[in-house]
């Protein structure tokens, strides 16, 4: 593809103008963001100090009516001074008018209540009455129980110069009416909703209600949904701006509990929406002026490479061409339009490029439009691979069977399951893993014809329903070209794999007349392929079944072993190759079967790793076996070392630092007696976080052995990286010594490299004196096989231990 240099230009400096004008824009936001912040922060403290001062105003006031009740006692027609409550009694529609008051109380000296005028409610108490009666001074209060007043209790002089203690309450709806006429804000008062259940002023899940509330309708309605979205806790450590439908309100608390009976709160509602509109608004004329600058800069970059994009011309003119070969389309499409013919230029070339994408775009278009009719005929389909779906299928597979029960034709259902796809999730992330599932649907459409449905089950499992076959054998070779479809390389990224899978066949109507068993049928054949070794199809027959069967009773064995302790370890010797002593052990699982006896290892290992199993039962291996080594003594009471194999399950555990913690305290075992083997291919998926477990176990003060070396997948650049001790050469690598020469050259090799990397050596499967001999030769520090010892049990194992010198028999005899 052709790109002028003018337009590099413009790109680059588009680019760079971008960036700049997005640092500053974001940086204006954030910066008008914390002058509104600020300017939040000094209107909050304002309208605190707006709310006491009405509440100040309010008590003057109050206070004033002490100074008003000698003048309504002077202006009374009797000659006799009349009581204090007679006279309150005389004025009080006047009181209660002129001064708001919605009630009044009138104490004695000696604290006792005389009258009380209003509705009715609790008497102040003694407490507060008895301090004003000591001080004399008047005490200021706010109740807020079911509704909140201002109540100011003040000694009193009666006309018979008895000292008297008159309290007066008076509702917060004037002072709430004036702070809101004030400021422009809705104030109202939250109190506890204790015994307010049903209560429509109920703010849930607050669990307050509004004792009272300016413009109370639609401030209701937005604290309810400010309650759904901001705690109270919340609230009350500082206000919060929310957005309901395009307004914004900032919600704030000011709390009265310094000068309030009951747990009440003033709460102050304000739009912000103006703004917030406000910094939209400069946010928008920025990013216009940076746009226009933008285009501006273009412009005046275009001008000032224009003679440096003709000089440039001659290669335009070629290289599309070249690119695309497909001269007879340029000459069809270009035909029709009038150039010069000895001094084209690049906007011609861009014309060519221009008309090419342009059909190139039609075409896609009109193939889109055919897609889209088809996939709208289909009613389901896969929301990430765009195949038809489980419901779909079932559909189409039930049509199936109808069809085949009124013809001679068959039809094929194949049922696969995506090899190892479970490695790619766990080793590149969902994304790739969704991204290899793509792949595969469209390398799974393009395998099979036009006409045949191709569904997704969920996960990485898919089905094929292959239709109108005239032979039952057919199904297999759709299966094989399906499998070398997606045997092709996939690369994504920096990764690249090998998409496989294994397929279970059935027939319809060979294999069933119903979608659930045809279904059931297709995935157990496709179990068996997986087991054969992947890669690779199986027809299903009725003996697949019987073994499907026999594996979920062997599951049901081996959690039933699990949990009554069928499982026990046995202990195969390591032996310094020098000394001939037993230095060390590696623990074995072994299944004794209270039915059939003693089942090996490779009977039950790989379904006990398949379900999940070895976890639980791994735990249990590793506690044991450090329990079993701590009861063991070598010669002089030397320790003996323990060998623990971990499965890739074990080893991608999350746990694993805390079991092996807990087993060394159990059993009190020193960390640098253990030893935890695993294989190359566990650490290979991941090495960076493999590597970071491993230095966390030898951190503990655990060794660390590859096992099994060469036979996985081995690298050297990976090798030394890793944080190990100790490499073990694999059986096979011994078994033919010292007789094979290429055996002995890996075997030298892998000895020598070790000790350059200051690694142990291991070495298994020794069975010969001869073999020992030449591992001895070569620097190889231990060895373990049938020579030494089978797997013992711990009783035997303890025997062997107690040989003199603690040399196993047969070193000893020899």
């Amino acid at each position: 593809m052709f790109i002028s240099v003018r337009w590099k230009v413009i790109a680059l400096v588009s680019l760079l103008l971008v960036g700049i004008s997005g640092y500053f824009i974001v940086n204006s936001e954030r910066e008008l963001k914390k002058l509104l912040d600020s300017q939040r922060r000094d209107v909050f403290l304002s309208y605190q100090n707006e709310i006491v001062g009405l509440l100040r105003q309010s008590y003057d006031h109050l206070l004033q009516l002490s100074d008003i009740l000698p003048i309504l006692e002077s202006g009374s027609n009797d000659e006799a001074a009349q009581p204090l409550d007679t006279l309150i009694d005389l004025h009080w529609d006047y009181i209660s008018l002129n001064w708001g008051m919605e009630s009044a109380q009138l104490f004695d000296d000696t604290e006792n209540l005389i009258s009380q005028w209003g509705y009715s409610r609790k008497p102040s108490t003694s407490a507060t009455v008895k301090k004003v009666l000591e001080t004399g001074m008047p005490v200021s209060r706010l109740i807020c129980i079911d509704t909140c007043q201002q109540v100011v209790t003040l000694p009193i002089i009666s006309p018979d110069q008895q000292i008297m203690v008159l309290e007066f309450s008076t509702s917060l709806a004037d002072t709430l009416r004036a702070f809101q006429q004030i400021t422009q804000t809705d104030i109202g008062v939250l109190v506890s909703a204790n015994g307010h259940a049903g209560d429509l002023r109920v703010v849930q899940p607050w669990s307050k209600r509004l004792a009272a509330m300016t413009h109370l309708q639609e401030s209701m309605a937005i604290l309810q949904e400010a309650a759904e979205q901001v705690s109270f806790a919340t609230l009350q450590k500082q206000p919060q701006v929310f957005q309901r439908g395009e307004a914004y309100y900032e919600v704030s608390l000011v709390d009265l509990k310094a000068q309030s009976l009951g747990d009440a709160f003033f709460i102050i509602i304000e739009d912000m929406t103006h703004q917030h509109q406000q910094i939209f608004h400069a946010k928008q004329e920025a990013i216009r002026t940076a746009l226009t600058s933008i285009i501006l800069s273009g412009l005046l970059f275009l001008f000032a490479f224009w003679t440096a994009v003709i000089r440039l011309r001659g290669h335009a003119e070629i290289l599309p061409i070249l690119a695309e070969r497909d001269f007879k389309l340029i000459r069809e499409k270009l035909g029709g339009k009038k150039r010069w013919r000895f001094f084209r230029d690049e906007l011609d070339v861009l014309d060519e490029a221009e008309l090419r994408v342009a059909d190139q775009l039609e075409t896609m278009q009109l193939q889109i439009e055919k897609d889209t009719q088809r996939l709208e005929s289909l009613a389901l389909y896969d929301s990430l691979t765009q195949l038809a779906n489980r419901h779909q299928l079932f559909k189409e597979i039930q049509q199936a069977v109808k069809e085949s029960a009124h013809s001679d034709l068959y039809f094929g259902l194949l049922y696969l399951d995506l090899d190892n796809f479970k490695h790619v999730n766990d080793s590149l992330g969902h994304s790739v893993g969704d991204e290899v599932l793509k792949v595969a649907a469209k390398r799974l459409q393009a395998g099979v014809r036009e006409h045949d449905v191709v569904a997704r089950l969920g996960g990485d499992e898919f089905c094929v329903l292959v239709k109108k076959l005239k032979h039952r054998e057919d199904s297999g070779k759709v299966a094989e070209n399906i499998l070398a479809v997606l045997a092709e390389p996939v690369k994504l990224g920096t990764a690249e794999f090998i998409i496989s899978a294994s397929i279970g066949i059935v027939t319809i109507p060979d294999h069933g007349m119903s979608t659930e068993q045809l279904l059931q049928n297709a995935d157990i054949a496709m179990y068996r392929a997986k087991a054969e070794g992947r890669s690779n199809y199986r027809f299903y027959d009725a003996q697949m079944s019987v073994v499907a069967s026999q594996r979920m009773a062997m599951e049901t064995q081996l959690r039933r072993a699990i949990a009554e302790n069928q499982f026990e370890l046995h202990y195969q010797p390591q032996v310094d190759l020098v000394s001939g002593k037993v230095v060390s052990a590696e623990a074995l699982v072994r299944w004794h079967h209270p039915e059939r006896g003693m089942i090996p290892p490779d009977d039950f290992i790989p379904l006990l790793e398949e379900t999940g199993l070895i976890t639980s039962l791994g735990e249990w291996i590793v506690k044991q076996a450090c329990l079993a080594a701590k009861s063991w003594a070598g010669v002089d009471g030397e320790p003996i070392n323990i060998a623990i194999n971990l499965s890739p399950r074990q080893f991608a555990d999350p746990k694993l630092p805390q079991i092996i913690r807990d087993a060394m305290a159990e059993s009190s075992l020193m960390p640098s007696q253990i030893e935890i083997e695993i294989t190359e291919s566990m650490v290979m998926s991941n090495i960076e976080e493999s590597n970071q477990l491993l230095k966390y176990l030898q951190d503990l003060g655990v060794s660390i052995a590859i096992d099994d070396f060469g036979t996985g997948h081995s690298s050297l650049a990976y090798l030394k990286k890793l944080d190990i001790d100790v490499l073990k050469i694999d059986r096979t690598f011994v078994q033919d010594l010292p007789d094979d020469e290429n055996d002995k050259a890996i075997v030298a090799a892998i000895i020598a490299m070790a000790h350059e990397l200051k690694l142990k050596v291991v070495a298994e499967g020794i069975e010969s004196l001869e073999q020992e001999s030449f591992l001895k030769e070569h620097g190889c520090e231990m060895g373990q096989g049938y020579l030494y010892s089978k797997p013992l049990p711990n009783n035997k194992f303890v025997e062997l231990l107690k040989w003199p010198d603690n040399i196993v028999p047969f070193k000893r005899s020899s």
